[in-house]
């Protein structure tokens, strides 16, 4: 009976032919590899239209929540997202909705009967090996239905931490033994660095003073993605186009509704605040080996950097490359760009943020992310703006087109820290020899926070 009601009201809404595959509805939607949102993985099926009939459509049964079928409410913005699930919300919306049709499908979708949404496929480990039954690179994703290389489940179905999960006790206490010349060496710029903010969108920091009654505070205003930062797990999804009907997030735990709704915390940067981030780290000069050898680049440029040159830097630092990274580290790479943008005259650091945006960085590719993932890295880090070389779009992995943004912080929960002042670090690991070093991060402790400076220390 709610079957045919169904279909009948969408044929009054759209007169539009509802399809069998929903890239057809949303054309965004097109070629993405992604898993299915729990909606539209217990939707049956959105049926064909046979001979211009109107369509048989078959909902899922968790359109709703229990608590909100309870109450029999729905926000207007839980019906966008779970039609937009599965496929009709183009349809409906493509027409105008008169009140009565719309409260009608109110009405209906309210009344579907709920299920338990079903769980990611996760794998099964001890938490005392952490690494047994671990996933190679070519067994990734753990579903075929997940988006491009996505690590979800590999550290449980509602895991929050991703790769900060190498980081243990164990590692902590073993990294205590890279304090060796008691020298700490902050990594964080003025958090007015760069100035102006390296993308034109975002707004610069300002910084207010006010006098009290025999005291001063200061209020900042802050854009946390302008300076040294650390990206959160909220902070790049998996998308097609940046079209927000197809962004998914880390093991499809939020949506983009979530995070603006303002009453999910799931995902927020508070985690790694309360989780702790201090370990054994390394630094990889790349800059200095280019330099080294007499080679010219440009920072400014959409210069790549291989892991086959990583390689090659931890040999001329000295080091093994197949034995010097241990799981857990955080991998820290320095390409120059600072070095470069702090000599660049004022008025040249003015114009750089409309210029395109162009900057060195690690290639993305499928290399990058074997050679990656394989050396279990907590999190990786650079003095450019990106990690990866920007424009980060255009490289096609997996048959789509992928960044290592959208791989590493959406499909493998690792953080990428950006815009690290590596200078003084740099220049004391060259003149102790020593390219491995203790490392904290501590976040800003905000619930629900995308992201962070990272106040970032290094001890040798």
């Amino acid at each position: 009976m709610l079957t045919h009601i169904v279909s009948g009201i969408i044929c009054l809404l759209s007169g539009t032919h509802v399809q069998r595959s929903t890239s057809r509805l949303l054309p965004e939607l097109s070629g993405l590899p992604s898993r299915p949102s729990n909606d539209h993985r217990n939707a049956a099926e959105v049926g064909t239209v046979i001979d211009g009939r109107c369509p048989t459509v078959r909902l899922g049964t968790d359109l709703l929540p229990d608590s909100n079928r309870a109450k029999g409410n729905l926000h207007y913005s839980q019906l966008r997202r779970r039609l937009t699930n599965l496929g009709l919300y183009a349809v409906a919306m493509r027409r105008v909705l008169f009140p009565a049709q719309a409260a009608l499908l109110l009405t209906l979708v309210s009344a579907s009967p709920v299920v338990p949404p079903s769980k990611l496929s996760a794998r099964q480990f001890n938490s005392s090996d952490i690494y047994a039954n671990w996933p190679s690179y070519d067994q990734l994703p753990l579903d075929p239905s997940y988006p491009t290389k996505a690590a979800w489940g590999v550290w449980g179905a509602s895991d929050e931490l991703g790769a900060l999960n190498h980081i243990t006790t164990d590692t902590i206490k073993a990294a205590k033994s890279e304090i060796e010349h008691g020298i700490a060496i902050n990594l964080n710029l003025e958090l007015d660095i760069p100035n102006p903010p390296f993308v034109s969108k975002r707004p610069p920091m300002t910084h207010a003073f006010l006098a009290m009654e025999g005291y001063q505070d200061d209020v900042i205003t802050l854009n946390t993605q302008v300076s040294t930062q650390f990206d959160g797990l909220r902070h790049f999804p998996y998308s097609t186009d940046n079209n927000i009907s197809t962004y998914q997030f880390y093991n499809d735990l939020i949506t983009f509704d979530d995070i603006f709704g303002g009453q999910s915390k799931t995902l927020g940067i508070q985690n790694t605040a309360q989780k702790g981030i201090a370990g054994r780290a390394i630094l990889l000069d790349w800059a200095g080996w280019k330099d080294s050898r007499g080679e010219v680049y440009d920072v400014f440029s959409n210069d790549l950097i291989t892991v086959s040159q990583l390689d090659e830097v931890m040999s001329w630092q000295g080091i093994d490359p197949e034995t010097f990274i241990h799981p857990g580290d955080f991998l820290i790479v320095r390409t120059g760009f600072m070095k470069q943008y702090s000599a660049l005259p004022v008025h040249e650091q003015n114009v750089l943020p409309y210029e395109g945006n162009d900057a060195i960085g690690i290639e993305a590719s499928e290399d990058t992310l074997r050679w990656i993932w394989e050396k279990k890295v907590g999190l990786v880090g650079a003095d450019n703006p990106a990690f990866e070389v920007l424009p980060n779009t255009g490289t096609i992995i997996g048959g789509h087109e992928r960044s290592l943004h959208q791989i590493f912080i959406a499909g493998w929960g690792l953080n990428i820290v950006e815009f690290l002042d590596l200078e003084g670090l740099t220049e004391e690991c060259h003149k102790h020899a020593k390219y491995s070093f203790f490392f904290t991060i501590q976040n800003l402790n905000i619930a629900g926070g995308v992201a962070s400076p990272p106040n970032a220390l290094a001890i040798l």
